[in-house]
Order: C-alpha cells, then structure tokens, then sequence
C-alpha cells in the first residue's frame, strides 16, 4: 500500500491530500485495452489495491470531519461492491448509523 494506517489516523488531511493525488493517477481499468491472458491476474490485483487506496482515502476524510460530503459517493461505492465491509462501515460512519451490522451486508446496495 502507497500510505501507511498510522500516517492516516495521525495526519488525515495530509492522507487525504496523497490519496486524491495518487489516485488522480488511476484512470479506468488497468490493461483494458490489451487481450493479454497473462495480465488478468495483475490487473485484478490493481484494481483491488486501487479500491484499497479508495477506502483508505474515505478513512482519512472522515477523520477530517468531512462526513456529508463523502457520504453519496461511499453509497455508490457501497452498491458497486456490496461485499466490501469496509466501505459499508464508512458508508455507516458518513451517515451517523455507525458500522453496519454484517447481518445487514448487502442491503444497502438494493
């Protein structure tokens, strides 16, 4: 990962400030244009470690206190990939409902 827990809890702006820049980076899915077999599997592991950054970015961003303004777009997030407990559990700080309890996986996407 490009940034460490620690940095995030202790300095949230200065997270926030590297994640939107390192993920300002990121643009569509990796290797999408190539049909190259061998690339799948790298190009899966990116992505996860994109979406990783993304919700280490959400992390950080509600430590700063920016609860409303992220709130749309972790619900979006939260339909896009339902199994993500972590974007769940932001999805529920952002809201003021707290985490989400696992029972509860998946309905938010509905």
């Amino acid at each position: 990962m490009l940034f460490k827990a620690g940095v995030a809890a202790s300095e949230p702006q200065r997270a926030v400030e590297s994640l939107r820049a390192a993920l300002a980076l990121c643009r569509g899915t990796p290797f999408a244009d190539l049909e190259v077999p061998v690339l799948t599997d790298w190009a899966r592991r990116l992505a996860e470690r994109r979406l990783t950054a993304v919700e280490a970015l959400y992390q950080a961003e509600l430590a700063c206190g920016l609860h409303e303004a992220v709130l749309g777009e972790l619900a979006d997030l939260v339909r896009e990939h339902p199994w993500r407990e972590r974007l769940q559990d932001r999805c529920g700080s952002a809201s003021g409902w707290g985490t989400i309890p696992q029972h509860t996986n998946g309905i938010i996407a509905k």
